[in-house]
């Protein structure tokens, strides 16, 4: 919409934005592939600046205290969890995405523009105030990371923060890790159709399941070709290294666990026998009793027994 047509229309709200959505989401059916795709692009534009138009509406309800009216002991965060329904991990991350654009213009900036979305801005300020070391420094390096946050997805934007932060300030984040590496867990649910499980682990065990788990679905693939991924699957893969998990379906997974790892540990031998296998328990039943499963037990046999 031109700014002619803005100014023809006059004051604008929410409801008129609403409405533009719903006509785009009309013409949807009509549009072709490269039409979608590029749509698409614009989009993300349009999503962002959505997020910076919501995150100053925060702010502008913090700075307004208009949450005194209903409580005058209250705070923007009871009002933004009452009064719009949300949990405590939103209202925090939007407090501090919002109060962010007060300390950072360059952050507001890239917001308001639609060249960084809401996700990448909360990695941002998650890591870079994390400790009042991190704090100080992130307005020195936050134009490298608005930048670069603009090309790369944001599981790479983290690994990109990650490396800074253990530069800036390798206490904390070796305390991480280790914080991380006292969660650990795994959990082994039996349902009634089978296994399932669910487990957690630090960066160091992490990178081993990886690591292993890479290796083998490359095993799998080469016994079973129909498993192999698509090229560009394979090229995402061969550029990430083992720093994730090869791209394969679920099914593909489980059947590498199973095949390439368990299975071979299991018949190598160097696993205990002990706790191993399942007990196996050997009942005798006379032949008397299971013809005639009604008569009484012969108590002479089994006071032999005993």
């Amino acid at each position: 919409m031109s700014l002619l047509s803005i100014e023809m229309l006059g004051v604008v709200s929410v409801d008129d934005a609403v409405l533009v959505v719903d006509e785009l989401l009309a013409q949807v059916s009509a549009l072709s592939g490269p039409d979608a795709s590029r749509q698409m692009a614009r989009v993300s534009v349009l999503a962002a600046k959505v997020d910076a138009y919501r995150l100053s509406l925060v702010a502008a309800i913090e700075s307004r205290e208009v949450w005194r009216a209903a409580d005058p002991n209250g705070t923007p965060a009871s009002f933004l969890r009452q009064e719009h329904v949300l949990d405590q991990r939103t209202v925090r991350s939007d407090l501090r995405a919002a109060k962010s654009f007060g300390r950072f213009p360059e952050l507001q900036r890239a917001c308001l523009e639609g060249r960084i979305s809401r996700e990448k801005v909360d990695v941002i300020l998650a890591f870079g105030l994390r400790t009042p070391q991190r704090e100080s420094a992130l307005g020195e390096f936050l134009s490298i990371f608005i930048e670069l946050a603009q090309r790369v997805t944001v599981s790479d934007l983290k690994k990109a923060l990650e490396l800074w932060a253990d530069q800036i300030d390798p206490v904390t984040t070796a305390s991480d890790e280790s914080d991380a590496h006292h969660r650990r867990e795994l959990h082994v649910h039996q349902l009634g159709d089978g296994v399932k499980l669910d487990g957690f682990f630090g960066r160091e065990q992490g990178m081993k399941i990886m690591v292993a788990l890479n290796a083998a679905l490359q095993l799998h693939r080469r016994e079973h070709p129909e498993a192999k991924p698509d090229a560009k699957a394979a090229q995402r893969d061969s550029e990430h290294g083992n720093h994730r998990v090869s791209n394969a379906t679920a099914a593909q997974r489980a059947d590498a666990f199973i095949d390439a790892i368990i299975a071979p540990a299991l018949e190598s031998g160097a696993l205990p026998t002990c706790g191993g296998a399942l007990p196996n328990i050997c009942v005798t039943v006379p032949l008397r009793r299971l013809e005639e499963p009604g008569a009484p037990a012969d108590a002479g046999h089994l006071a032999s027994r005993i």
